[in-house]
């Protein structure tokens, strides 16, 4: 059994163009990306049991970020990249080291869905959740046409 692994230094980056990622990990609470496929229903008259088969995947990216309403702060980029739709490119991995078969990378193409700049309760730490959804790509490049899983570099 693999050592397990503490979930304390995730890699997370967002950027406007492949390469040009901006290492958002420092600002991060929490991250979720549960990865599903539409459920089709796949019964016909005769069936004993309701039977499904897999569809198109869908991807909601959940992230929490510490709140900072500096004038380069994480308030300002979800809000911009909110308001304007901007297209996303997203970098996600366990650990913030190199990539491997213990550390794997996750890449999409995204949009800010929702932001909720303003989140909390009298004595807490004012924090941000963003809430990403999955784009297909603009190209006919495979790299960001849904959510890819890499293990090297």
């Amino acid at each position: 059994m693999a050592d397990p692994v503490l979930f304390k230094d995730a890699y997370v980056a967002l950027g406007t163009a492949t390469g040009s990622y901006k290492n958002l990990s420092a600002s991060v609470k929490a991250v979720a990306f549960p990865l599903a496929k539409a459920e089709l229903a796949n019964s016909v008259m005769g069936d004993d049991a309701e039977t499904f088969e897999q569809g198109l995947e869908s991807v909601q990216v959940s992230v929490t970020f510490r709140q900072d309403f500096g004038a380069s702060g994480i308030d300002t980029r979800l809000y911009s990249w909110w308001k304007n739709g901007t297209k996303l490119y997203g970098l996600f991995k366990p650990v913030n080291a190199s990539t491997s078969t213990t550390n794997p990378e996750f890449r999409f193409r995204c949009k800010v869905f929702s932001h909720a700049p303003i989140s909390g309760s009298h004595g807490e730490l004012l924090q941000t959740e963003a809430s990403l959804r999955l784009l297909s790509a603009t190209s006919t490049s495979s790299a960001y046409n849904g959510i890819t899983r890499a293990t090297s570099s």
